[in-house]
C-alpha cells in the first residue's frame, strides 16, 4: 500500500517546517518510501518499497498581514494590485488554493523535496509516497495528492477504515480499504454522472481521480460532482455538507457496482 502523512495545525501559529515530519523522523514518509511495513502480502507489490513516486501538497501561510496602503506601496516584498479606486487588493487569499509539487522519482532519491522540505512551512500538508498496482501507469498526472481549487485529495488504496478528516471545507482526506480491481467495468457508467467541472478536472488516468471512498474504490471527481450539488464548488462548505457529499458519493458508487 501507499504510505501518506497529513499535518494540521490549529492555527497560522501552529505552522511547521515540512521537514520536521516527512524528513527528520525516524519512520518518515521519506525513509517509509524505502523501508516501510506491515503491508499486506496479496499486493504483487515489493514488501518494503514505494518507490513509484511521491507528493506533496500544502497551503501557504498568509502572505502578509493587514497593513496600510502606505506600508504596502513602500514594501519591498509587495504582493498587490491597485484598483482604480485606490484600494490595494490581495492577489492571493489566505488558504485560497494548496501548492503541489510531484514527481515519478523515488523520495528518497530526490534533493529538490528535501530542500523544498526545509524551506517551506505551513499549518496544513499532505504527503503521500506510491506504490502503484502491477500494470499501472507512473506519471506525475497520478502521483498524489491531487487538487482542484482549494481542495486536495489523496488516498491509500490498501488501508482498512474509510474516513474524512477533518470536516473542513479547505480539503479532503480519503482512506480505502483495498485496491481498484474492475476499474473498467464501471468507468464509462461512472464518467457519465459527472458534472462538466468534475469532468475537465480529471487529468490523470489513475482510478483515483475517479473514485471517492468506500470499501474497494475512491473518486474525487464523483465527490466533486456531488458536493457541486449543493452548491458552486468556490463557496465555503461546512463539516455537514462534506459529509452529505461523501455519502451521496458511496450510495452512487454502491449503485454503479451493483
Amino acid at each position: 500500500m501507499c504510505r501518506m502523512t497529513v499535518y494540521k495545525g490549529l492555527g497560522l501559529d501552529q505552522s511547521i517546517l515540512l521537514a520536521d515530519l516527512i524528513v527528520k523522523p525516524k519512520h518518515s514518509i521519506i525513509h517509509q518510501s524505502y523501508d516501510c511495513h506491515e503491508r499486506f502480502h496479496n499486493t504483487g507489490l515489493p514488501s518494503q518499497l514505494n518507490a513509484d513516486g511521491f507528493g506533496i501538497g500544502w497551503y501557504a501561510e498568509k502572505l502578509y498581514s493587514a497593513k496600510t496602503r502606505d506600508e504596502l506601496l513602500f514594501s519591498p516584498k509587495r504582493r498587490v494590485s491597485d484598483s482604480f479606486d485606490g484600494v490595494v487588493i490581495p492577489r492571493n487569499k489566505e488558504y485560497e488554493t494548496p501548492c503541489v509539487f510531484t514527481s515519478i522519482s523515488p523520495a528518497w532519491n530526490n534533493r529538490n523535496l528535501v530542500q523544498l522540505a526545509d524551506k517551506v512551512s505551513s499549518p496544513l500538508f499532505f504527503a503521500h509516497v506510491r506504490a502503484a498496482s502491477i500494470g499501472s501507469l507512473t506519471s506525475e498526472t497520478n502521483c498524489h495528492p491531487f487538487t482542484f481549487d482549494k481542495y486536495l485529495f489523496m488516498h491509500n488504496g490498501y488501508n482498512i477504515h474509510p474516513s474524512v478528516h477533518p470536516p473542513s471545507s479547505l480539503f479532503l482526506h480519503v482512506h480505502l480499504r483495498r485496491g481498484v480491481s474492475d476499474f473498467h467495468k464501471i468507468k464509462r457508467k461512472l464518467i457519465d454522472r459527472l458534472s462538466d467541472v468534475a469532468y475537465k478536472m480529471i487529468r490523470g488516468s489513475t482510478d483515483s481521480e475517479h473514485w471517492c471512498t468506500h470499501d474497494d474504490l475512491s473518486s474525487f471527481a464523483l465527490f466533486l460532482t456531488h458536493l457541486e450539488e449543493l452548491g458552486p464548488l468556490d463557496q465555503e462548505f461546512s463539516g455537514k455538507d462534506m459529509r452529505h457529499a461523501l455519502g451521496t458519493t458511496i450510495r452512487t458508487l454502491n449503485y454503479l457496482c451493483q
